[in-house]
């Protein structure tokens, strides 16, 4: 065995043998899946659900000198305005198993779409530091809830043989 050759007492290693496409579902790639008007739309929102997250992230981030200045914040309260968009929305996550099963995930959605607008809204009328926490603590728990529930609904209506409940 000199130079890395293999012993020639070796036993070959089994050779993997390829498979078909959606073997998990008894899928086998031959029938296509028609695309309705439901999952087109549902889609759209969940991309724009998704585009909510880095709009609020970066409008927030890049207009922070200008809050800085207006509600006279340190460095500090600055740093926890931005963080609490994402801190929040884990609650929201957590939140969205418990709502969507008692009342519904395209109630859930509504509530998340509700939520980040209301939270919105009170950031862009806080006449204090309180107010504005307080509309991006909102906001943040309507992102959180609009992502976990809008990948969920989505692939309920793409699937309907897999997922019953909407």
């Amino acid at each position: 065995m000199a130079g890395g050759d293999a012993p020639s007492s070796a036993a070959p290693l089994p050779k993997l043998q390829q498979s078909h496409e959606g073997e998990h579902h008894n899928d086998h790639g031959g029938t296509e899946v028609p695309v309705s008007r439901n999952v087109k739309v549902f889609a759209f929102c969940a991309a724009i659900n998704s585009a909510i997250l880095g709009y609020v992230t970066g409008v927030s981030t890049h207009s922070g000198r200008m809050i800085q200045d207006e509600f006279s914040l340190s460095d500090e309260e600055l740093e926890v305005y931005i963080g609490t968009l994402n801190f929040f929305s884990m609650f929201g996550a957590v939140a969205s198993n418990f709502l969507s099963d008692n009342l519904g995930r395209r109630f859930t959605f509504i509530i998340a779409s509700i939520g980040f607008i209301v939270g919105l809204f009170i950031q862009t009328c806080a006449p204090n530091y309180t107010i504005l926490m307080v509309g991006r603590a909102i906001c943040g728990v309507g992102v959180g809830l609009g992502l976990a529930v809008c990948a969920i609904q989505l692939i309920c209506f793409w699937s309907t043989g897999y997922c019953s409940m909407s």
